[in-house]
Order: structure tokens, then C-alpha cells, then sequence
């Protein structure tokens, strides 16, 4: 996998309007780490359908991308993250770089910034829109859903290290 994640690596093949959503960084002191704003919480539609099952995975002939695995389709891998946006559980090894981020309990992490493919009649390959945010639990609990992060303060952020 590429070392930072979170800096999206797409083939000039894919479509731009499958990219994900540029990551908004806040720098509340000069001398601490950027804040990685989240998105605002929305509770997850769960009227919306089953949930996806997406693995990210690196191969020699595409590189680090995330594949639609079925539903009898076994995935072992140490992480289980949910896109509650897209309704979709995402299944990798590592976390991406977070670096910035606070309260990833609640607020969740930014996915890896990697193309989503779908295998489609299985001969090609097919693009999806990617997944932006992930969350830990499938769903936001009642009190903290439409919630916004309050803007930490220096102290709150790591020091950029020092030269």
C-alpha cells in the first residue's frame, strides 16, 4: 500500500466524478499539526437497502484499489469500517495516515484515497464513486447525529515537529 493513503491516487482512466471529495485541513496554530475537519454527522439511511461489502486490496496489475466483494464472499482483514453515506462496511488492514484527526470515535476517519471497482460480468473492471468518510459503528447514535466538531484548540492538535 502507498505510504500516505490519504493523497488520492487515481489512473487518468478513472472518472473524475468518481473522485473523492478533497479532505478540508484547518491550521489553527502555525506551530501545531492541521486540523482534519470531519464532515457534519448524517444518521445513516436505513431505509436505504442492504449494505455493500468493498475490500481494499493491491494487486500487480491495477495497484491499491477497493474491489465489491458479494455477499457470501469471506473477508479477513483487521479492520471493519462503515461508509454510512453509501452504505457501504469497508474492509482493510491499515488505517490510513491520521495525522489531524480528533475523536475518531465519533467524528470517524477519512478513507483510503484509492479508485472503488465493481467486477461487474466479471471481463472488466467497472469504476465506482468512491467512499470519502468511514465510521467505526454502523450507526451514529441519536445524540450526536447532525452533530458538527466544535474547532479544537492548539492543544488539542500534535506540534509539527520541528526542523
Amino acid at each position: 500500500m502507498q505510504p500516505n493513503s490519504l493523497t488520492s491516487s487515481y489512473p487518468s482512466s478513472y472518472p473524475l466524478s468518481y473522485h473523492a471529495t478533497p479532505l478540508g485541513f484547518q491550521v489553527i496554530h502555525p506551530e501545531h499539526v492541521p486540523w482534519l475537519v470531519p464532515p457534519r454527522l448524517v444518521p445513516s439511511a436505513k431505509e436505504m437497502g442492504s449494505w455493500e461489502k468493498w475490500e481494499l486490496v493491491d494487486t500487480e496489475e491495477i495497484g491499491t484499489h477497493w474491489i465489491y466483494r458479494g455477499d457470501s464472499y469471506r473477508i479477513e482483514a483487521e479492520h471493519h469500517w462503515y461508509d454510512r453515506a453509501n452504505k457501504r462496511r469497508l474492509y482493510f488492514e491499515d488505517f490510513p495516515d491520521l495525522t489531524g484527526v480528533l475523536q475518531p470515535a465519533i467524528f470517524g476517519i477519512p478513507v483510503h484515497r484509492f479508485p472503488f471497482y465493481h467486477p461487474g460480468d466479471g471481463r472488466k473492471l467497472l469504476a465506482r464513486k468512491v467512499s470519502s468518510w468511514m465510521y467505526e459503528k454502523e450507526w451514529a447514535a441519536k445524540s450526536d447525529s447532525w452533530s458538527k466538531m466544535v474547532e479544537p484548540t492548539a492543544e488539542d492538535l500534535p506540534l509539527l515537529p520541528r526542523l
